[in-house]
């Protein structure tokens, strides 16, 4: 799938900076079968998550 943009589309200024990220907790899964990570340690402190949640 090819993607453009508008010729006028601020995307392609040249002070615009594309950027990507991924993060081991969002991609790996498998709690139950891998040693904890600094997210699932960082999720188990009470009052660390607003809503509570821990990606399991």
């Amino acid at each position: 799938m090819k993607i453009s943009l508008a010729a006028n589309s601020p995307l392609l200024q040249p002070g615009f900076v594309f950027g990507v990220a991924t993060a081991a907790f969002q991609i790996e899964g498998a709690a139950a079968s891998r040693l904890p990570c600094i997210w699932d340690t960082f999720c188990a402190e009470p009052g660390r998550i607003k809503d509570g949640s821990d990606g399991l």
